[in-house]
């Protein structure tokens, strides 16, 4: 039984986030009087978000927890700055933008049968206001399954939402913790998506990560595993 269907992490998968965020947080941080790079100010606030909503054992939506990232981060730098400017990142998603492989790699897939879905740590309303410029079959955000990958709750929703078996069912994404590891405890294969010019140094792999199952640096390579359309995958 071959794939017949393909899951995409979202940011830094399909999105740049990078340039997004680094637009955001060079105007949080001058708001704020904060001289540091944009970048390395949301890589900070960010990790902080992610020890929020991994700690927590109810479940905190991605906004609720970035707005309590973003009081700690100025508590460090010793700013008396406002909750509600992280408000600027938020708003920012709609101008986020794809990378040039997505439309064209994604497009192709269609062409070939496959139907496409997007399992993402993040609050249902930021997914819809980023532009994907794609028609997907299936949106499975955390807010959705009160869940944040690697936990293998969100991936039991959207298999359930699929209607599939988890051999028909290929994720890609860029994270070795989130995506590589909730695919392996998952029992799902992963094609490790490794953009090297990323900055975001957490997206390296390490000796102690799952090995996963496919690596390409750009969509592209999913062209080559996924090169039978859905039709002929039992010929």
């Amino acid at each position: 039984m071959g794939f017949k269907w393909v899951a995409f992490d979202v940011y830094a998968t399909l999105i740049d986030r990078e340039q997004g965020a680094t637009i955001a947080f060079d105007k949080i941080a001058k708001r704020n009087g904060i001289r540091v790079d944009g970048y390395i100010l949301f890589e900070e606030w960010h990790n902080e978000v992610i020890r929020i909503y991994r700690s927590n054992i109810d479940f905190i939506g991605w906004k609720e927890a970035g707005r309590v990232a973003i009081g700690k981060l100025f508590k460090k730098f010793n700013v008396e700055g406002e909750i509600d400017d992280i408000g600027i990142l938020y708003e920012s998603f709609k101008d986020w933008r794809p990378y040039d492989d997505v439309k064209p790699v994604l497009e192709e897939l269609k062409e070939r049968g496959y139907k496409l879905a997007v399992v993402t740590n993040m609050d249902t309303d930021l997914f819809f206001k980023t532009k994907i410029d794609v028609d997907l079959d299936l949106v499975v955000t955390s807010e959705m399954a009160k869940a944040y990958k690697p936990n293998p709750k969100i991936f039991e929703y959207a298999i359930e939402e699929m209607n599939c078996d988890k051999s028909e069912l290929l994720l890609a994404g860029t994270s070795p913790w989130a995506d590589i590891q909730g695919a392996k405890i998952s029992g799902l294969k992963i094609a490790w998506i490794n953009r090297k010019k990323m900055r975001e140094r957490w997206m390296k792999l390490n000796a102690w990560d799952p090995i996963p199952d496919y690596e390409f640096e750009d969509l592209y390579g999913l062209l080559k595993v996924l090169h039978r359309r859905v039709n002929q995958q039992s010929a």
